[in-house]
């Protein structure tokens, strides 16, 4: 199975003989050095990228890809000691695609390898990866899929993993219903140990709409099932850190929906420098629901243990304060809460909790503390980590979930529409024949929008959400959204919102919050655009007692000066009032900007930006951007480009200021020049910045 390279090079060259105009060969050279606080770094690369395809005949075509690197780099210390390594990656490809009325296929091999020498070091890495998918559809009778990959990787000569996945799908259509049945299984090896992971799921589909003549009825449903499996086999090692594709985090009041934020900082192993994630006491603008997770990838692994270190140490009995909850997530989007109030632990030695996960396997996981300790000093979550046995999922974890969805829309005017919308759910999970979970998910959602009049428009909703684990806790949200808006004239909007939500734990009310918009748009004299808007909200946590309050008022205005010139001013203030075992807290914060973008000519433009933070509990000050485009040749072969910003830094890593100036000569069609140079200064905590120069020189020729 496996496609060897001495195979697919004699193919690449068959390929060249008889290649198409459109196909290319691109070679593109690099050269770049940076000198950064006395140390010296030079990289040269080489990349050569070629791409040819031929028919065979009307149904069949072959294509070829090589894509290859040759990189080089040397550093050189303050004391003038020098290191250099070099690196080659090689990636051949092959693929040949079919296509007729009633079918089509596909089937690709490639390779790709990399080795890697520094000094009298070597390293190697292959992966090699097959693919095969034919689809079959026959007129009136239902689409056959089946597709199938197989991954294999290795690392000096030493075999790695073996991911084998198959797809088989039956999907048929009548007119607006529709119907799939569909099976995926995965098994993946550990050639050294020979673990075992298997994976199975089957899932069925049904969908089906209707739609009155005139429009004034619409309806729809669907009916979903799938039972996943997994089981493992060989013996599982000792705890091992597993690999993190991101680190990720959100402050969010209401954990089981919402998507988190990429933060680098949590996997970047400094475990020293915090990442911007403040847990520490009310001064330090520390507290609750701080949503702090992790991405697997596309392969999660069983996760028995998150680590989640701090910048400084808590003591014993601040740490005891703290709890936190286990949520898990296949899109970063919708989450499952899988323990409330973990058993954790805090080693005051190694600045770490060290939370229990249990073993869960999922792609997305996060902690979400319910509790902390107010009094703490300023401390900031520095790094995350996931410890996990060596194969990682768990035997005998069976998955089932059931899911029927309907909505009904009804227009008994052309200014009235009421819609409803709802679902029912049931999800379990055995676990070596226990069952661990097993809960029923029901959704009722109503709503009605109305538009008497020309002017005026206003709509209503309201929804449900049941969520019954008979094992582990019942959890039931509502929450209900109003709008009104008023089109006063061609140029003036007006418009109004409220939102509220509550939320329930086993019949106990857990959260409560609601909130008021207003916004009003204007088109002024000389297509001068302001918007005005205001927000009031408030929420109140009943398991920490926790009373919180803030508003925002904020002014935006977009003016065309001239017809080549516009300026953009905005301004916003915030203030939020935080009450929690009688201790209160207010803190406030604005800011404002202006922009400015100025385009003489179509070769020429430039663009300026001003932010200005008098008061916030991150850094204040100002903060600067500057633009410049410039094409001295009607024709565009030559592009001149140059930036500056200066930005205010945290309290760790002070403010900073970067340039970049950036010179393309287009040779010709098909071929290009670049020159770049960059300026950098960060300030640091010593009073000495850290400076840092780079030089960079790129020509890139398509043949």
């Amino acid at each position: 199975m496996e496609p060897d390279r001495r195979l697919l090079l004699p193919a690449l060259l068959l390929l060249a003989a008889g290649c198409a105009t459109q196909d290319r060969v691109r070679t593109i050279g690099d050269w770049n050095r940076t000198r950064s606080d006395g140390t010296v770094t030079e990289e040269k690369s080489v990349i050569g990228d070629f791409a040819a395809s031929r028919s065979l005949n009307s149904v069949w075509e072959l294509r070829g890809t090589d894509r290859s690197q040759l990189s080089d780099q040397s550093v050189t210390a303050p004391n003038g000691v020098t290191s250099s390594g070099t690196q080659e990656t090689h990636q051949p490809r092959l693929t040949l695609t079919g296509l007729s009325d009633l079918w089509e296929a596909e089937f690709s091999a490639d390779r790709a390898q990399s080795d890697s020498r520094s000094g009298a070091s070597s390293t190697d890495s292959v992966r090699d990866t097959l693919f095969s998918r034919l689809v079959y559809r026959p007129d009136g009778l239902p689409t056959l899929t089946l597709q199938a990959d197989r991954i294999e990787t290795s690392a000096g000569g030493v075999s790695g993993l073996t991911d084998l996945r198959r797809i088989a799908r039956l999907e048929h259509t009548i007119d607006s219903f529709s119907v799939f049945v569909e099976r995926y299984d995965r098994l993946e090896t550990v050639e050294s140990t020979g673990e075992e992971q298997h994976q199975v799921e089957d899932r069925f589909g049904l969908n089906g709409s209707y739609q009155s003549e005139e429009g004034a009825l619409t309806a729809s449903g669907s009916l979903s099932w799938s039972e996943q499996s997994r089981t493992q086999r060989g013996t599982p090692g000792d705890f091992g850190q597993l690999p993190l594709a991101d680190g990720l985090y959100a402050l969010d009041s209401t954990p089981t929906l919402g998507g988190l934020d990429s933060v680098g900082g949590l996997i970047d192993n400094n475990r020293a420098a915090g990442a911007g994630i403040q847990i520490g006491g009310v001064a330090a603008g520390g507290g609750v629901d701080r949503n702090i997770g992790l991405d697997q990838g596309l392969v999660p692994r069983g996760v028995d243990r998150i680590l989640l270190y701090t910048d400084v140490a808590f003591t014993a009995s601040e740490a005891a304060q703290f709890n936190w909850s286990l949520y898990v997530s296949n899109d970063n989007l919708s989450w499952s809460r899988t323990q409330f109030n973990a058993i954790s632990d805090y080693e005051v030695a190694r600045q770490r909790f060290v939370i229990q996960t249990g073993g869960i396997a999922s792609r997305y996981i996060k902690v979400v503390n319910t509790s902390y300790s107010a009094t703490a000093p300023a401390v900031e979550v520095s790094e995350i980590r996931a410890l996990g046995r060596d194969g990682g999922l768990e035997d005998g974890t069976v998955a089932r979930r059931t899911r029927a969805d309907g909505s009904l829309v009804l227009s008994p005017t052309d200014d009235l529409r009421v819609y409803l919308e709802a679902g029912l759910g049931v999800n379990t999970q055995d676990q070596d024949g226990i069952t661990t979970s097993d809960e029923t998910v029901r959704r009722v959602s109503v709503g009605a929008s109305y538009s008497p009049l020309d002017w005026m428009s206003a709509s209503v909703r309201a929804s449900d959400e049941d969520r019954d684990d008979a094992l582990n806790e019942r959890r039931v949200r509502r929450s209900y959204s109003e709008f009104l808006g008023f089109v006063l004239n061609p140029r003036w909007n007006l418009d109004f919102s409220a939102n509220q939500v509550g939320e329930d734990l086993d019949g106990v009310q857990r959260l409560k919050s609601d909130s008021i918009s207003a916004r009003s748009t204007a088109s002024l004299i000389h297509d001068i655009a302001a918007t005005l808007s205001a927000t009031q909200s408030s929420s109140y946590d009943f398991e920490s007692a926790r009373d919180t309050s803030s508003r925002i008022i904020g002014v935006s205005t977009h003016a065309p000066i001239r017809q080549d010139m516009e300026l953009r001013l905005n301004h916003e203030r915030t203030s939020v009032d935080t009450e929690e075992g009688g201790a209160r807290t207010e803190v406030e914060s604005e800011s404002s900007g202006a922009g400015l973008t100025w385009y003489p000519t179509d070769a020429f433009s430039f663009r300026a930006e001003l932010d200005w933070v008098p008061k916030s509990v991150g850094p204040t000050g100002i903060s600067q951007a500057y633009l410049v485009n410039w094409q001295p040749l009607s024709g565009g072969e030559l592009v001149f480009q140059f930036s500056l910003n200066r930005r205010q830094g945290t309290a760790l890593s002070g403010a900073s200021q970067s340039s970049l100036a950036q010179v393309r000569w287009r040779l010709r069609q098909r071929a290009y020049l670049d020159l770049t140079a960059i300026w950098s200064e960060q300030a640091s905590s010593t009073g000495e910045p850290s400076r840092a120069q780079s030089t960079a020189l790129t020509l890139s020729v398509d043949f």
